[in-house]
């Protein structure tokens, strides 16, 4: 295997945000044996881009996650960031809100803040911004039981972003949701994105999701997770989610993937 890289996060070049080369996790269980969850992984994220990651079931998308937010540091490989300045290497939207229940959701988001140690007035003028841009100001002191699901991913989305990571990694973020609100979410991320143009590794399982938030689509392999292919997308302007879906090329592409990550089901159920 390759180095396992643990120390102190080494310079790339500027428009590579994070470089991933090799990286390869294997699990022991509680009866000896070795699972792969990950074999010689490669991939590069690059700034103010959304790169969407879609694969089967036990790929290691999620294990994947973890390591890049530092929660498993048992890995082989090369992991790489650009200079930080300061910023945390990650922040992370998961499938549930994770919202604190016994703060307010002006207390969600000033809590990272203050555990980052940034002052009273920097916090407010934070929590002020991202407040204003997922549009829950005038909810700063409901509590998250008083709000909708997606008002709640919404106040996650202002927590994450607040902290100003270098990468946003988003965990099927609406996964939980209807279908309708969905949409509606979908196309909010899109403005959000648009207004921050933070770097995003965005994981899902919809297709057509991935195809209309990212700015590249990659394909995992079944397990032992590694990148199959990555995809360029291009279909104008990116402030529609319906205008996207409607391009000839949009259906075209999910036919395509569809027929990839069919195959790559396949193979893991075998």
């Amino acid at each position: 295997m390759s180095e396992v890289v643990v120390g102190p996060r080494t310079t790339v070049a500027s428009e590579a945000v994070l470089e991933v080369r090799d990286l390869s996790r294997i699990y022991i269980t509680k009866t000896g044996q070795s699972v792969v969850a990950i074999w010689n992984l490669s991939m590069t994220l690059w700034r103010g881009k959304v790169l969407s990651l879609v694969g089967p079931s036990g790929c290691g998308k999620s294990t994947l996650l973890r390591v890049l937010a530092g929660l498993d540091r048992d890995y082989a490989g090369t992991i790489r960031w650009a200079t930080q300045q300061g910023r945390p290497a990650t922040a992370t939207v998961f499938q549930v809100d994770s919202l604190f229940p016994w703060l307010t959701i002006e207390g969600n988001i000033d809590l990272p803040l203050r555990v980052r140690g940034l002052q009273r007035g920097a916090r407010a003028q934070r929590i002020d911004r991202y407040l204003t841009l997922v549009g829950l100001d005038a909810f700063r002191k409901a509590y998250p039981h008083e709000l909708s699901g997606g008002m709640r991913q919404r106040a996650a989305v202002a927590r994450a972003l607040a902290v100003e990571p270098l990468v946003l990694l988003m965990d099927e973020p609406f996964a939980a949701l209807d279908a309708q609100t969905r949409l509606v979410m979908q196309q909010e991320l899109l403005r959000i994105l648009g207004e921050v143009g933070p770097t995003v590794l965005y994981v899902t399982h919809d297709l057509e999701e991935a195809l209309t938030l990212g700015h590249q689509v990659a394909l995992m392999s079944g397990r032992p997770g590694r990148i199959r292919e990555v995809r360029d997308l291009d279909f104008g302007s990116r402030e529609d989610v319906m205008a996207i879906r409607a391009r000839p090329q949009f259906a075209d592409l999910v036919k395509e993937l569809w027929q990839g990550l069919a195959a790559e089901v396949g193979t893991t159920l075998q």
